[in-house]
């Protein structure tokens, strides 16, 4: 879905690109605080790709995602792959993407220190960029309060900064999962920001989730080892199951047939996302939109096999390895960006047709 033709243009802009018209990574571990006194523990704020199951490859792919399957890349799918994972096309499927990868390999994540001096003016200047989508955020660790993250941050203000200074930019930022941790106030910054949009998730429809576990890797039940081949395979969310029955020698996949519950529908916030208000008293998340078990593209890595540890799908093993599952504010925050380029898009060719017809 995210296919683009070599060579990637590394902190410059390429028009003609399909999809990457840019691709910011940062060396200087001064940008992200990455500096460490021993020279060897150093590392940059970012590389030039994306790791296995990448999380940056499955919010564009959200964004912007389009399935395509050129012959001269080397790729081995049919007319009929590229046909079934068009299903999962996103919203905004001819948009292009300014890409800044803060993350090496699967290491933690690295955003620079100061986001309206380091991260949105090269997507704004150099590469026209004007709705900006960040879904990642402060994550509440295991020994802290759930409302840990829920504060006005440095990073908060740097987005109102650069929002004041630039009324053409949209931020729109993942408020977080940490609803089931506390009742209220778990909005995590920078979704605490006064100027960005902050997004929380909902439930999808019950077919949706259904289909959606063709994409997902096998589940571990409780109790099964997390290192061996043990998987459990259950019949539905409702089965009852010892781990003698649920545990087995071989490698099985965990495919729901079933899903029954009043809370599957897309009318309700997932319980995992995170509520507000924010410490000041502020309302977050500005919005909410389906999040739970979206569809989008999957980054192969350096170690993706062809066809991975899915559920069984409709037909053949490619669409498994193009295409992915997942649910969260992460999953719910795209979708509102795609929708939020098509307005201004609208509304561009609104005015410039009025305008034109003034004249």
């Amino acid at each position: 879905m995210f296919w683009d033709e070599p060579p990637l243009p590394l902190n410059t802009f390429d028009s003609r690109k399909r999809k990457i018209v840019s691709y910011f990574s940062y060396s200087n571990c001064s940008i992200c605080g990455a500096c460490a006194k021993d020279a060897k523990e150093q590392r940059p704020c970012g590389d030039a790709g994306d790791a296995e199951r990448g999380h940056g490859t499955y919010v564009s792919g959200a964004v912007a995602g389009s399935a395509a399957c050129p012959s001269d890349a080397g790729f081995m799918c049919s007319a009929e792959d590229v046909k079934f994972a068009s299903l999962y096309n996103a919203l905004a499927r001819e948009a292009k993407i300014a890409f800044t990868d803060i993350m090496v390999g699967k290491g933690e994540l690295s955003p620079p220190l100061d986001l309206h001096k380091h991260l949105f003016p090269d997507p704004y200047n150099q590469s026209g960029a004007r709705v900006m989508l960040l879904a990642w955020g402060c994550v509440v660790r295991a020994t802290e309060e759930a409302t840990a993250c829920n504060r006005y941050t440095s990073q908060s203000q740097d987005i109102d900064l650069f929002t004041w200074e630039n009324r053409d930019a949209l931020v729109i930022v993942a408020a977080g999962n940490d609803g089931e941790r506390a009742s209220k106030q778990t909005v995590g910054a920078p979704a605490t920001s006064k100027n960005a949009i902050a997004i929380g998730f909902t439930e999808t429809c019950v077919n949706a989730s259904v289909a959606s576990y063709a994409y997902t890797d096998p589940f571990v039940a409780a109790g099964c080892g997390l290192f061996g081949s043990s998987r459990c395979c259950l019949s539905s969310f409702e089965s009852k199951c010892s781990l003698s029955q649920c545990c087995g020698e071989g490698r099985e996949d965990c495919c729901f047939s079933s899903f029954s519950g009043p809370g599957m529908s897309p009318d309700n916030v997932a319980a995992g996302s995170s509520r507000g208000f924010t410490m000041d008293g502020r309302i977050k998340p500005d919005m909410v939109a389906v999040g739970s078990h979206v569809v989008s593209a999957r980054a192969a890595g350096e170690s993706l096999p062809s066809s991975g540890p899915f559920c069984s799908l409709p037909s053949g093993t490619q669409y498994s390895a193009a295409l992915t599952s997942l649910t969260g504010s992460s999953s719910a925050a795209p979708g509102v960006a795609a929708s939020a380029m098509l307005i201004r898009q609208y509304l561009k060719r609104r005015m410039s047709s009025e305008q034109g017809t003034r004249a």
